[in-house]
């Protein structure tokens, strides 16, 4: 049986498609803004859809409708075009999505009325039948209004690209979409790359010849005498005679070089198309070599004197025939520190250096904290970060914060050895699962408010009330959501709906994480879970380092956040946006990030590391996701589902406690 035929440009079939949905009792359908369009709605005699390709918990959906399946499949487009599409379910539930052999398979509900909003370019949507059969295997065809665009380039090795697409060098044509606007790039080592756009109110074919303006001209370089070495813009090209060379337009510097002759250096403009000779007769003068005398003297005295690499003897010396100019002068002594001091030689003159040598060198030490007390070898140095002179030898060097220590043993050397040291108390911790890395940022406690602070202004709901005085102590939270390489490298699966590995993972509930973190927590012997809704929150605001923002980094949301707005339909790769003041990236948008917590009313009271309620029929979920707008993705929004809930919104991130 055929549902539905219809599309704007054929009037007699979508004539007959009308009566049939009338007859059918279909509701009309939304006005469509996409250049795609349904062709025909069919059911497959016979067809029985196959439950083995499903999970159990997708053979029905959250109303315990069966499901049915329909095929999408493409009439008169490619496929790379198919798969751009996002479907968009509106009441009616799709269970399960996959693409195999060129079509889409959507797992819908049946016994329910409902559409599908197809997003390409626009939106397209289709009310499905209310009386789909359990089971049953439908097939959905579309079509997709096309216009012809031809590009012709000169030169003919150009390449081209259409919407982001490389289409092919030189002369190529590509079938686009009505009514949308078409981004063209050409470009060719060399030329001015050429970009513009064009747009189609009809199935017409556009040719554009487009020639590219040379982005070079030409530069000859003449020197007496010849073989000098030829540098432009700091870089060696060639040597005289250098002549008729390609050079792109614009202002250079031109040096000459040639050893026992001063060196030439001037700027010239190079025109497109045109040869530049400003060069093509350079006399270079030699170079009349002048000298003076450098007197060295050192304590303790016998130290080894080196000018600019080359041996000269003992202090104290008067070395004489040093060339003029600035020169490195080096002391070494036994297991003293070498020293080196810089001095200026001028013609007919004796420049002086006097050293005194130590047996030790300096150190610079540092903890992750300001002020904690240095120690080294049990002597008090003074407070974080400092630099202290040390001898050479092992040196056992301690910090004392509050009733906490910690050491390192360095080795100070002459040559090598430690130059610096950190110690630290707490710091970010990077773990690798079957070849995939993830970082734990470390979050230093501290007291914050909790909930619809002055900053959310008016967006604040009546779940964020009260606010609450809240103190955390040390906790890591993931740089990043999980990521669907991460997620694989556990659970060997992937159930998300937009397929990618550095996108985060989706249509996960929270009793899933749960089986993630417990195989997670196998495999590398720590204590993963999900963050509770406070440790959430203290961590998007940026603990202890936060500036106030209303999103997690900025209060400008396009800086930190995927969202409604700007994802385009579909999650982004994690760590695409600005982070946080802590480091940590897509604490707003992107995707909902499921919390340990049941969900609970706040109280105004002071708390310490709380926990929620210890029961409930909700689970937490927080920071927003790439289907809702700004409102949603605050630091203090609140948000809440059943914890067998999937969807494609809906991820989270790890939580360690030292």
């Amino acid at each position: 049986m055929k549902y539905i035929t219809t599309h704007s440009s054929h009037s007699f079939t979508f004539l007959i498609a009308l009566l049939c949905i009338m007859f059918l009792s279909i509701t009309s359908q939304a006005q469509n803004t996409s250049p795609v369009y349904v062709v025909e709605f069919n059911k497959i005699q016979n067809g029985i859809m196959d439950e083995g390709k499903l999970q159990k918990n997708q053979l029905e959906d959250y109303d315990n409708n069966p499901v049915c399946l329909v095929k999408v499949k493409a009439q008169g487009f490619d496929e790379a075009t198919l798969q751009k599409l996002v479907f968009v379910p509106r009441n009616i539930m799709i269970m399960h999505k996959a693409y195999e052999n060129g079509e889409y398979r959507l797992y819908v509900s049946s016994k329910k009325p409902g559409s599908i909003l197809m997003k390409y370019q626009g939106e397209c949507e289709f009310r499905l039948p209310y009386n789909l059969e359990p089971k049953k295997i439908y097939e959905l065809v579309l079509g997709m209004e096309t216009a012809t665009l031809n590009i012709i380039t000169t030169p003919d090795n150009a390449t081209i690209y259409i919407d982001g697409e490389k289409v092919g060098i030189g002369d190529c044509s590509k079938a686009v979409s009505i009514g949308a606007e078409h981004r063209y790039k050409v470009e060719c080592e060399d030329y001015i790359t050429e970009e513009s756009s064009v747009t189609f109110t009809q199935s017409e074919k556009k040719e554009l010849n487009i020639e590219l303006r040379p982005d070079f001209g030409y530069i000859t370089v003449k020197s007496t005498p010849s073989g000098a070495e030829v540098y432009i813009d700091k870089k060696k090209v060639g040597t005289t005679p250098y002549l008729m060379e390609k050079i792109k337009r614009g202002q250079h510097v031109v040096e000459l070089r040639k050893e026992g002759y001063e060196p030439f250096a001037n700027m010239l403009t190079i025109k497109a198309g045109e040869v530049n000779r400003q060069f093509e007769d350079v006399t270079l003068e030699a170079v009349r070599v002048q000298y003076g005398k450098v007197y060295v003297v050192s304590s303790p005295a016998g130290a080894d004197i080196t000018i600019d690499n080359d041996y000269k003897g003992k202090t104290p010396m008067t070395v004489d025939n040093v060339p003029v100019g600035s020169r490195n002068v080096t002391l070494t002594y036994g297991d003293y520190a070498p020293a080196m001091k810089t001095v200026m030689v001028e013609e007919g003159k004796t420049a002086s250096v006097n050293v005194t040598l130590t047996n030790g060198r300096n150190v610079e030490i540092f903890t992750d904290k300001q002020g904690d007390q240095l120690y080294a070898d049990g002597n008090y140095l003074g407070a974080s970060p400092l630099t202290a002179t040390l001898s050479f030898g092992t040196h056992t060097i301690k910090a004392v914060r509050d009733s906490k220590t910690v050491e390192k043993t360095i080795t100070v050397a002459q040559n090598g050895g430690d130059s610096s040291v950190k110690l630290e108390f707490f710091g970010n911790k990077t773990f690798t699962v079957n070849g995939v890395t993830f970082e734990m940022i470390a979050v230093n406690g501290g007291t914050f408010t909790m909930g619809a602070t002055s900053e959310q202004g008016s967006d604040a709901s009546y779940g964020e009330k009260p606010t609450h005085s809240v103190t955390m102590s040390d906790y890591y939270i993931g740089k990043f959501e999980v990521t669907q390489e991460l997620w694989e490298a556990v659970m060997r699966s992937n159930p998300s709906f937009f397929k990618g590995s550095k996108l985060p993972v989706e249509s996960v509930s929270w009793d899933d994480c749960q089986t993630f973190i417990r195989k997670l927590n196998s495999l590398t012997g720590a204590n993963f879970r999900l963050p509770t809704e406070a440790e959430w929150e203290y961590a998007a605001r940026g603990g202890n380092r936060s500036r106030g923002y209303k999103y997690s980094g900025s209060n400008n949301i396009n800086d930190v956040a995927w969202y409604t707005n700007n994802s385009g339909s579909k999650t982004h790769t994690v760590g695409t946006k600005s982070p946080n003041e802590l480091g940590i990236y897509d604490m707003s948008g992107n995707v909902y990030e499921w919390c340990q917590d049941w969900s609970g009313s706040y109280s105004s009271g002071s708390q310490t590391n709380p926990t929620g309620p210890s029961s409930g029929s909700y689970r937490v979920l927080r920071g927003g996701s790439w289907y809702f707008n700004a409102r949603y993705c605050r630091v203090s929004f609140r948000f809440n589902i059943t914890p067998v809930n999937r969807s494609h919104n809906c991820g989270f991130r790890l939580v360690l406690v030292p």
